[in-house]
């Protein structure tokens, strides 16, 4: 941790005295899998990591907000609607509300491996190119 808190003084992110904590990892189980599967979370509350996580959620936060914008110019455009992010199950609610139940199709895809197959070494290129 000590390592972790001198790096984060020379980029100007030195956290908190009391956030000099590693974070806590557990898992819960999917009972709806079957057989049972489980989903890792890390929690880092109080974590080291805590200024960086903020960095760059707020700078992930202005490029969400600017496609979505783009996005809705190519649907007044168009009428396509090309961004398909929701912030939580009330929209997507929403939408399935708007769909008239005579033209509707429902699907549900599982992608338990879509970000752990991605190397660590181009997300953090990608990423910082991003940003």
């Amino acid at each position: 941790i000590r390592k972790h808190i001198d790096f984060l003084k020379l980029e100007n992110l030195e956290p908190k005295p009391d956030w000099c904590n590693l974070p806590s990892f557990y898992w819960m189980p999917k009972l709806h899998k079957n057989p049972y599967s489980y989903r890792f979370i890390a929690a880092p509350h109080k974590c080291t990591t805590k200024p960086r996580s903020k960095f760059l959620s707020l700078a992930l936060r202005l490029i969400l907000k600017h496609f979505r914008e783009y996005c809705l110019g190519i649907y007044r455009n168009t009428g396509v609607n090309a961004f398909w992010i929701v912030e939580n199950s009330l929209e997507v609610l929403d939408s399935l509300r708007s769909i008239p139940t005579r033209k509707a199709q429902l699907a549900s895809f599982d992608f338990s491996t879509l970000y752990t197959a991605i190397s660590h070494n181009l997300l953090k290129d990608k990423i910082t190119n991003l940003i």
